[in-house]
């Protein structure tokens, strides 16, 4: 009878042992979520006028033009409504661009790049329609007059 008692103690005393605590779950990484070019028309300087807005899924973001450069961090609530619009947008598959390109008379080009199934998408004004009502051009218009 001795070694069932043994055994008993043995065994209640593995099972006091505490589990080794779960690894914190790895981040995100940080990806493209958008970036804006407008690309075209003759600057004051003399020079092709160019400006861009990246966004990162972190909601991270870094505006260049006008001769400098500014970043700063979009709240959460706007990366996540910016996240939607990359995932709605139906822009890779408009209609090709049949007028006359913008830059042909001073005016810009735009070009709108983000991610899309892991692969990087980008589609310029010149080539396909832009509908102001497809959910990122309507983004990457209010970014850009947010914070270009």
């Amino acid at each position: 009878m001795r070694p069932l008692v043994l055994l008993a103690v043995v065994l209640t005393g593995c099972t006091a042992i505490p589990a080794a605590p779960a690894a914190p779950p790895s981040p995100e990484p940080v990806v493209l979520l958008l970036k804006a070019e407008a690309r075209g028309g003759l600057c004051v300087t003399g020079t092709t006028c160019e400006s861009s807005i990246t966004v990162l899924s972190d909601g991270t973001w870094t505006a260049v033009g006008n001769g400098g450069t500014r970043s700063g961090t979009l709240p959460g609530g706007r990366v996540a409504a910016l996240a939607d619009a990359v995932a709605q947008t139906g822009l890779a598959e408009a209609p090709p661009f049949t007028g006359t390109c913008p830059i042909a008379y001073d005016g810009q080009e735009q070009v709108l790049t983000w991610l899309e199934a892991g692969a990087q998408v980008s589609i310029a004004s010149c080539e396909r329609e832009f509908d102001p009502d497809d959910p990122l051009v309507a983004a990457a218009a209010e970014l850009s007059t947010e914070l270009g």
